[in-house]
C-alpha cells in the first residue's frame, strides 16, 4: 500500500511527539537564575537548624543519662530502663529484649552502672540523638543506651527493638569483654564506637544478622545530583540516560579506597578500617560522652571521591560471630596495636580478613545487583550492546508496524 496523505501525517504527529522533549526552551521562559541561587541559602539553612536541634538534644539527652545513672547506686545485672520526664513502666518486649542480651552475655567482665534512657519522639519535634553515653570516672564506667520512645495513633508506645539493641551493642562489648586494650581502645576513641554499633552477635540464630548495608557507609560527594543532571546535555536527561547509567555505576558512595578494597586491594582495606575520614564532632557540639551513630554527625564537610568512609557499624559483631569469644576477648583486651592485635588473635592479617569481610558483605548488598562485574570502570560488558540494539529494533518493529494498522 503507498503512501497517502494520512499516512504522511501520522508520520509527522510520531516525529513531532518524539522531537517534543528534546526542543530548546523558549528565550522567553522564566529565568531560574533566582532558584538557583536561593537553593544553596535554604539548603545551607536547613543543614544549619537540623545541627543546631541534634546538637541541643545531644546535650540535652546526655544530663537525662547522666541523671539517671546517678540514681542507681552500684553495678548493675542488667540496664535499668528509665523514661526523660514521665513515668511509664517498661513494656514486657523491652524488658525482654534487654534480659535476653544480658542473659547471652553471662557473667559481665565489667561491673558497670548501665541503663537504657528513652524519651518521647514527639517531645524534641525532629531527628533527635540517638546512641550510647559512655563515662569513666574514678575507676567506674557507666553506660547509658538512649533511644526514642514513639505514640502511635491508638496510643500506644513503643520503641524500635533494633534502635534499642544497637544502642545498647556498646555496653554489651563492655560487659562481655570488659576494657579493651591501648590499639582497640584507641580505634574506638577515635571512631566514637561507630562501626561497634550491633548487638546482632548475642542473637546469631536470628534473622538480625541478614543486613543488606555494605562494607562500607555510603558517603555521596558534595556535588548534588542537580550538579550531576545540569553538567548534561538536557536531552540526555529527558530520555533517563543519566538515572541509567547511575544505576549501572560501581558503588561510588563507597569512595575510591572502599573501591580498591572490594577489588582485593588489602592495603586499602586496611586504611578503611583504621584511617577513615570520620569527622568528630566538636566538645561544643556534641558531648565527647557520646557515641556516633547518625552518619551526618560524622560526615565530614568536603566528600569527594578519595574521601575515606569508614566500615559499617556491624564491623565487631561481625568479627565475633566469625571467630568467637575467646579469640576476640583477646584482640580487644591486647595491648598491642589494632594490627597487630587482630593477627595475635585471629591468625590472619587485617588486610586479609577486611578483603574477604567486605566482598562478602557487598555481595549480600543491594548495590551488587546492579554493579557486581566491575568495580573500577563501567559496568557495561561489550557484549551486552548487540542484545540493547536487538531488542531496540524489536521495538521499533513493533511501534511501525502498530502504527501502519492503526493508519491502514
Amino acid at each position: 500500500m503507498g503512501l497517502n496523505i494520512r499516512h504522511v501525517a501520522f508520520g509527522a504527529l510520531v516525529v513531532a511527539a518524539v522531537a517534543l522533549p528534546f526542543r530548546r526552551r523558549d528565550a522567553t521562559a522564566p529565568s531560574t537564575a533566582s532558584s538557583d541561587f536561593r537553593y544553596p541559602r535554604l539548603n545551607a539553612m536547613s543543614t544549619a537548624r537540623r545541627e543546631a536541634h541534634y546538637s541541643w538534644t545531644a546535650f540535652a539527652l546526655r544530663d537525662s543519662a547522666v541523671s539517671a545513672l546517678a540514681n542507681i547506686s552500684g553495678a548493675t545485672t542488667t540496664p535499668v530502663v528509665t523514661h526523660v520526664g514521665y513515668d511509664r513502666a517498661p513494656t514486657t518486649t523491652e524488658d525482654s529484649l534487654v534480659a535476653t542480651m544480658w542473659h547471652n552475655i553471662g557473667q559481665p567482665a565489667l561491673p558497670m552502672r548501665t541503663a537504657v534512657v528513652k524519651y518521647r519522639y514527639g517531645k524534641y519535634q525532629g531527628q533527635s540523638y540517638i546512641g550510647t553515653m559512655i563515662s569513666q570516672r574514678d575507676g567506674r564506667t557507666d553506660c547509658a543506651a538512649i533511644i526514642p520512645e514513639f505514640t502511635s495513633p491508638d496510643g500506644d508506645t513503643r520503641v524500635s527493638q533494633f534502635e534499642l539493641r544497637d544502642a545498647l551493642a556498646p555496653c554489651a562489648l563492655l560487659a562481655a569483654f570488659g576494657t579493651p586494650g591501648q590499639g582497640v581502645a584507641e580505634w574506638l576513641e577515635s571512631t566514637r564506637f561507630l562501626a561497634a554499633h550491633s548487638g546482632a552477635w548475642l542473637f546469631p540464630d536470628t534473622s538480625v544478622n541478614r543486613s543488606r548495608a555494605g562494607p562500607w557507609i555510603g558517603w555521596s560527594d558534595n556535588g548534588d545530583t542537580r550538579g550531576l543532571y545540569e553538567a548534561v546535555p538536557a536531552w540526555v536527561n529527558r530520555i533517563g540516560a543519566t538515572q541509567i547509567a547511575l544505576l549501572m555505576s560501581p558503588p561510588y558512595e563507597y569512595g575510591a579506597v572502599g573501591l580498591r578494597c572490594l577489588a582485593g586491594a588489602e592495603d586499602a582495606c586496611v586504611t578503611g578500617v583504621l584511617h577513615s575520614s570520620i569527622a568528630l564532632p566538636d566538645t561544643t557540639h556534641m558531648p565527647a560522652e557520646l557515641t556516633l551513630t547518625d552518619l551526618y554527625s560524622s560526615k565530614p564537610g568536603n566528600v569527594t571521591l578519595a574521601t575515606v568512609r569508614p566500615p559499617i557499624w556491624g564491623l565487631t559483631s561481625e568479627m565475633i560471630d566469625e571467630f568467637g569469644r575467646d579469640r576476640f576477648r583477646k584482640f580487644w583486651t591486647s595491648d598491642h596495636d589494632f594490627e597487630t592485635a587482630f593477627r595475635d588473635a585471629f591468625g590472619e592479617s587485617l588486610g586479609h580478613w577486611t578483603a574477604r569481610w567486605a566482598r562478602h558483605r557487598w555481595q549480600r548488598s543491594e548495590s551488587w545487583r546492579s554493579s557486581h562485574d566491575v568495580l573500577l570502570g563501567v559496568t557495561v560488558r561489550p557484549s551486552s550492546f548487540p542484545a540493547t540494539m536487538a531488542w531496540s529494533g524489536m521495538a521499533v518493529l513493533v511501534a511501525v508496524g502498530v502504527a501502519r494498522r492503526r493508519t491502514a
